[in-house]
């Protein structure tokens, strides 16, 4: 009698099998979650740039983010600069910190990846990402420091 490959394996290896696998599910359902969380607008409230200096508080009220979709996030400005930029967004809500890619979906950024990382805490959001696509190394905290390169936003879900 022939028996198959499961019924040879040993049965902690199956436990194991089936608890890895049961936590994937519940990362995948972690990352689901917090992008219907995200869906939606939102309104900055403070954002440094590189270097940790702050944007003018007048700057930092144009600066608006929407979620949409099954991966779509629009960045929309109105300081200095007058603008859109659509990007493509893939989550991984398993990482610590949360991970955050950015892939630009138009302009002269088509499909260049900005890494970042994320914290949703009720209607507050934290973004720190990268300044740039050719930076590979995604941040690890929420700073931007002297040299890290990073931008650090934190918006509030807008209002109705």
């Amino acid at each position: 009698m022939k028996v198959g490959l499961i019924m040879r394996l040993p049965p902690t290896f199956c436990v194991l099998v089936g608890l890895f696998l049961g936590l994937g599910a519940v990362h995948g359902g972690d990352t689901a979650k917090d992008w219907d969380k995200l869906k939606g607008n939102w309104q900055a409230v403070e954002i440094l740039t590189l270097d940790g200096k702050a944007v003018s508080a007048d700057e930092v009220k144009t600066v608006k983010l929407t979620f949409a979709g099954v991966d779509r996030m629009t960045f929309t400005f109105a300081g200095k600069d007058i603008g859109k930029d659509d990007y493509s967004v893939k989550l991984d809500a398993s990482k610590k910190p949360k991970a955050i890619d950015l892939k630009a979906l138009d302009g002269k950024s088509k499909r260049d990846v900005l890494l970042g990382i994320y914290q949703l805490d009720g209607d507050t959001l934290k973004l720190c990402v990268a300044s740039e696509p050719k930076i590979n190394e995604r941040p690890s905290r929420f700073t931007s420091e002297v040299g890290s390169k990073n931008f650090l936003y934190t918006f509030k879900r807008a209002k109705p």
